[in-house]
């Protein structure tokens, strides 16, 4: 493989992009996760972001007016301070969704078609023993979903692999 095009990351001045998947709805856009617990979308062909922007942070923070100092101090912070990370993310074939696991150890499932919305649930939440422990600071460092059944399976940096079913 040789490169064709080096993404210049415009987004966001201070954050850093930790996992990056081609756009299941769209093969032209990209889908990156950043530090910060931000996915983004970029379309290849224009060159440019399409300003769909799933955030995990509180909105009303983003809505306040602040100088560009104090706006570049809050994403540093936040950055720093992050609790949760993407680390690895797939794409769901048999149900359209993102599967993006992070550094607390847990997989967050989206459902792009809607928008910022797009949140639905994490994997396994009702058994705290379904996340991967964090070691070094990372825990889900891959993901992979099968391409016709409901299973999604992840390795993590605590050794284990684990599988999950949508079916009952």
């Amino acid at each position: 493989f040789k490169q064709i095009e080096q993404i210049e990351d415009k987004w966001e001045d201070f954050d850093i992009p930790s996992s990056v998947i081609f756009d299941p709805m769209n093969v032209a856009n990209l889908i990156v996760g950043y530090v910060s617990g931000d996915l983004v979308r970029y379309d290849i062909e224009k060159g440019e972001y399409n300003w769909n922007q799933y955030s995990q942070r509180q909105q009303k923070k983003q809505q306040q007016q602040i100088s560009p100092l104090e706006m570049w101090r809050e994403d540093l912070r936040l950055q720093l301070a992050s609790e949760c990370f993407f680390t690895s993310s797939t794409y769901l074939q048999f149900d359209r969704l993102i599967a993006a696991g992070t550094n607390r150890g847990k997989v967050n499932i989206y459902d792009l078609r809607m928008g910022d919305k797009g949140f639905v649930r994490i994997v396994g939440e009702s058994n705290p023993f379904s996340f991967h422990q964090s070691m070094f600071g990372e825990s889900v460092t891959k993901i992979v979903a099968h391409p016709i059944h409901p299973i999604l399976v992840t390795s993590g940096a605590d050794g284990n692999i684990k599988v999950f079913s949508s079916n009952p």
